[in-house]
Formats: structure tokens, sequence, C-alpha cells
């Protein structure tokens, strides 16, 4: 019987679901007021995501803006909070989700307000998977190395403020905020993130003779998370949630305002990496042929996280009303339609949609506009996560016609699959069938192990010393070892 000693080979998997879900909350305004919204948005915040029992449980808080005109543009704030449970197959090791809002809506039950989204949430999930390998046997083996998958996760929270000056505003509109990771880049323990948050506001002015006015404020960010075991020689990517955005307004003496925001942010971050280990490749044992039992394990690596930056422009699908005056295009978000790889290259294509108020005969009214954007890059691989942001949504009437130009950020990861094959078990097989007496002569190259002559020869290492008792392993080179097998 042989003994053989196994050590265990532990990796992680990372397993993507996603999902959709309509939420709504309740609308402090009279039904008659329906027709009176200008704007609907919001950005989710407040998310939490834990491990129970093998569930992933998330969670967080949709929070509204709407924007009416009452006797002057308002603004109303409202939320709802959800939670999702979802069961997955194996040991959790860490999971975090990244949402986005679509089709926002207000619909009117029963004389009562209520404004409404499509939640999609994207839940990333790491389970722990484990394999045997053969790491030692006690009979004659030939070891070398094999490379194993290591994944380091980690998390982390930062802040970031911004101050700016404006003449004298009466009130916030809207406040909107978007973040993105660029690049994610492997250190000793490390992972540093970059990327950029936009936060955009809509601002009633004080004076009545001015219009409502758009600010666009963009916040590069470099932050360094801790992540044990990292090293540079680590792949890494990235995701950002925003957890909350808090805006203060302050007016001094002499009619100016200085607007001051704190946004926090939080990020999930792992690092892709090799790690060696030292296994058996092949194994001889005396008077049995061996069962040699080996395994191919499957796997990704990532590649690396990318970034696109891409100007889009052109004629925006809008309804214009006639003989109206264009004011500002806000609450800008992007929405991905589809995403394509082909001959090296990805194409991902969407549609910019934004709030434009107009001001007419009827007064200030809104309408829903779309500026489709298409964005091409490199990718060798599978691509996994895709975030956009919006920069900077310009817009301008021509000709009863609405222009529109913003620069689009596209982040994304991409994997490749890899595979590792190695021994999983080794036992007695048959026993040796007898063999005819013969004289062997090896010679010897230099550098040859024991494995080298018994694999060649095809004896046990106890005849092959029998005949050559001064022989000593590496071998110079000049060596003829010299085996006589006698018949039974």
């Amino acid at each position: 019987m042989v003994n053989v000693s196994k050590e265990t080979l532990k990796d992680l998997v990372m397993t993507t679901f996603k999902d959709s879900s309509p939420v709504e909350a309740s609308l402090n305004l009279a039904s008659e007021q329906q027709e009176k919204i200008l704007s609907v948005s919001g950005f989710v915040g407040g998310t939490q995501v834990s491990v129970e029992n093998g569930f992933a449980v998330y969670s967080g808080k949709v929070f509204f803006n709407i924007v009416f005109m009452g006797e002057e543009a308002e603004r109303i704030e409202t939320g709802v909070r959800f939670e999702f449970k979802k069961a997955v197959d194996g040991i959790i090791e860490t999971a975090f989700c990244e949402y986005d809002l679509d089709d926002f809506a207000v619909k009117n039950e029963g004389g009562m307000l209520f404004v409404t989204c499509e939640l999609t949430h994207t839940l990333v999930v790491f389970t722990e998977r484990s394999t045997q390998f053969v790491a030692d046997v006690d009979a004659l083996c030939k070891k070398g190395e094999f490379f194993a998958p290591k994944t380091c996760i980690c998390r982390a929270t930062m802040d970031a403020d911004d101050k700016f000056d404006l003449p004298k505003i009466k009130k916030v509109l809207s406040s909107q905020v978007q973040a993105l990771v660029c690049s994610a880049k492997a250190g000793n323990n490390m992972i540093t993130v970059e990327g950029s948050a936009v936060i955009s506001f809509l601002f009633l002015p004080f004076s009545e003779n001015s219009d409502i006015f758009k600010e666009t404020r963009v916040l590069p960010f470099k932050f360094e998370l801790d992540c044990l075991g990292v090293s540079p020689d680590f792949t890494a990517l990235s995701k950002v949630l925003i957890n909350k955005l808090s805006v203060k307004v302050y007016t001094d003496e002499q009619e100016r305002s200085t607007v001051e925001s704190l946004l926090t942010l939080d990020f999930s971050a792992a690092a892709y990496g090799k790690e060696a280990k030292t296994c058996v490749l092949d194994s001889v044992l005396s008077g049995f042929e061996p069962n040699i039992t080996k395994t191919d394990f499957d796997y990704e690596m990532l590649v690396g996280q990318k970034c696109i930056t891409e100007r889009v422009s052109g004629k925006a699908d809008v309804n214009v009303p006639e003989y109206s005056r264009f004011i500002k295009a806000f609450s800008e978000r992007a929405t991905v339609y589809e995403v394509t790889t082909h001959d090296g290259e990805i194409t991902v294509s969407g549609v910019i949609e934004a709030d434009c108020l107009f001001t007419g005969d009827n007064g200030l009214v809104s309408e829903r506009s779309k500026l489709p954007f298409t964005a091409v890059g490199d990718a060798q691989g599978r691509v996994g996560f895709v975030s956009v942001i919006v920069e900077n949504l310009q817009g301008r009437l021509r000709s009863g016609k609405l222009e529109e130009d913003a620069t689009v950020r596209i982040s994304f990861q991409e994997f490749v699959s890899e595979k590792e094959s190695f021994i999983t078990d080794i036992s007695e097989g048959a026993q040796k069938p007898e063999r005819k007496a013969c004289i062997s002569v090896y010679m010897g190259k230099r550098g040859d192990e024991e494995w080298d002559v018994v694999k060649t020869v095809g004896e046990d290492p106890s005849l092959i010393y029998e005949f050559n008792p001064e022989i000593s392993f590496p071998l110079k080179g000049d060596e003829k070892i010299l085996v006589l097998r006698k018949k039974n």
C-alpha cells in the first residue's frame, strides 16, 4: 500500500446574479399637481451586504428627487428602503452589489401620487471552492510546481468634499451624483483605485429675472485600500457605490452663495494572482503499476480593469414645444443597451437620457431627451461588469432641434480562462509482469536525477543501486549505469 500526502487547494469563484424589481414611494403632492412635475430622478445609497447561513442579504434606500412647479419651481425628496435575499450554493466568502435606476415615472392611484422606478441589482458573490492534490508520496516520484489562483478581497469607505461659490441662489432643485472607478492597481498589501465622482446641481436663482441654472462638479479621486496578501504582480478590479450625499448652502452679506457638498463612497475591490504549489507530477511503485488520478482545474484570471472615454454629440430625440426657449438639460443618466466583443474590441451601445427644461407660452415645461451613444475599446477576453457615467451634458436649441453633447466614461473588467492539471490520487494498480533477463546500460547526462534513470530503465531503484553502488545524483554526465536483470 502506498502512502500519499495531500494538500488542499482553495480558491474563490465569482458568480454574478442580475435581477430587477420595481420600487415606489408615496409622493406628498395633490393629484392635480401631477401635470406640473418637471423631473424625477434618484440614486441608491446607504447600501449594505451581509452573508447569513447560505444567503446573501443586500439592502439600501432609493432616494427620489422630484422637481415640480408650484408658485415657483420646488423640490421634494422622498425615498423607500429595500432588502433582497439570495440563496447561494457553496460557502460564501463575501459579496457586493451594484445598482442602477431606470424608467422613472409618477403614477396616480385613487387620487394619491406615487413615484416609481425600476431598480436593477447586480449581485456578485465569491464562494469558496476546494480540491486536494498530491503533494508527496512514499515512493520514488517526480515533483514539480503548478500555479494556483489566489484572490484577495477588501472593502473601504472614503469621503470626498467640495466647495464653490455662486451668485445668490434661492434653493437647490436637484442634486445628482454618479461615480466610476477607471483603474485599479495592485501594490504591496494594497489596491489603489482611481476614478471620478460627478455631482450635478440644479439651482433656482434669487433673481426672478434669471433662469434656472445648472452646475456640474467633477471630483477626481485616488484611494488606497488595505488588502492583505496582494503583491504588485497581481491584477485588480474595483467597484464604487454612492453611500451618501449631503449638500449645504450658505449666503453671505455680499449676496454670494457658497455650496458645500460631502460625498461618501463605498469601494469593493478584488486582486487576482497566482501562487506556486509543489506537487507530485509522476511516481514509480515497486512491483506495481501506479494508478494515477489527475484532474483539470479550470478558473478565470483577471486581465485588468479598463476605461473608455467617448465624447458624444448629435441631435437629441425630444419633443421641443413650439415657440419655446431651451433652459437646461439635467438629471442625465446613461443606460447600456448592448455590449459586444469581436476581433479584440468591445463595443458598448446605449442612450443618454435627460430632463430638458423649456419656457414658452405655457410657462416652464419639461421633456425627456434621448441621445444614443456608441463607444469602442480594446478587449481580448470575457468582459465583466460594465459601468457608465455621464459628464458635462450640454444642450442648445438650433432651428427647432435640440443638440446635445456629453462625455461618457465606461469602465469594465476583462477576464481570461485558464487551466491547471495535477494529480489528486496515487494507488497500487496491477502487479508488474515478470520481465525477461537482460542487461541495460544508461548513458548518464549531466544533471540527471534518480527519477530520470529509473523511469528510462524501467527497474526498481534497489536494482540500480545493487549494480552501481558508487552512483550519486545528480549525475556528472560521464557515468555508465549498468543494470543486470536475472531470470527468476
